[in-house]
């Protein structure tokens, strides 16, 4: 009687599990890569950074007006923290936290800068149709942003507005038709 179909199977796995280094084959050719001296080394990468954000930090200059825009204003979550002069929101699958700009800067290293202006990042959040993107921007405004951009269809075809919140965080609202990220 020959071996069990389990036991067959079991033999296939290990058998192709063998590396290319030892002059066998492998299920996963992307991972090899020559030596110096031509032969094939199995190149396995460690992945160290999960690819996700756990906390976004803004630097505001009034902690308390900025937690007042994003807690009262927006209706985020505000997580209960006692010690330290930093605010947290939970939100769904990160945080945002504010902290004094300065104080920010400090933990760094770096020196403040007083040069106010566009910083090169914007936040943005996503829902599920053009007049919730609307309902948003308005709440933003009604609870203390300045409207930057108010929403029109967009080169790619979503539909997205800007706004920036009471310390100069630019945000913007969006609607993809095309990719579900609410």
């Amino acid at each position: 009687m020959g071996a069990s179909s389990k036991t067959k199977g079991k033999q296939a796995l290990n058998k192709s599990h063998q590396y290319a280094a030892y002059g066998r084959r492998t299920p996963f050719p992307w991972l090899l890569r020559r030596h110096s001296k031509g032969a094939a080394v199995l190149s396995v990468r460690k992945e160290i950074m999960k690819p996700k954000i756990s906390i976004i930090t803004l630097g505001v200059e009034n902690l308390e007006r900025a937690t007042r825009f994003y807690g009262e204003g927006l209706g985020l979550p505000k997580h209960d923290f006692e010690g330290g002069n930093i605010s947290f929101f939970s939100l769904e699958g990160t945080w945002l936290a504010l902290y004094p700009r300065e104080e920010l800067a400090k933990d760094i290293g770096l020196a403040i800068s007083t040069q106010a202006g566009f910083s090169g990042i914007t936040l943005a959040h996503n829902v599920a149709s053009k007049s919730e993107v609307d309902a948003v921007l308005s709440q933003a405004v009604s609870a203390g942003a300045q409207l930057i951009k108010p929403a029109v269809e967009v080169f790619w075809g979503g539909y997205s507005g800007y706004f920036q919140d009471p310390e100069g965080h630019y945000w913007e609202v969006a609607y993809n038709p095309y990719q579900d990220l609410t």
